[in-house]
């Protein structure tokens, strides 16, 4: 990315509260839900859905996949 994306992207996150209070959300996630096994990567697909309207309907199919991802990463 550009430095003008970046500062672009400051200046837009400051005027927008509740962007911050979302990432400030999924840091609390992140802390207290650690890791990627099946039922932390259910309570973070249901989160991401949710905060950010992305209408996934199958949630539990995708944590799934992302806790199958996760692994293989894992074992690079």
């Amino acid at each position: 990315m550009l430095p003008a994306q970046i500062d672009a992207a400051i200046s837009l996150q400051s005027r927008m509260p509740l962007w911050r209070e979302t990432n400030r959300a999924f840091q609390v996630l992140r802390e207290r839900v650690p890791g990627f096994e099946l039922y932390a990567a259910l309570v973070k697909v249901a989160t991401v859905n949710q905060l950010y309207s992305t209408n996934v309907y199958a949630v539990a199919r995708m944590a799934e996949h992302v806790a199958a991802v996760m692994a293989n990463l894992q074992r690079l």
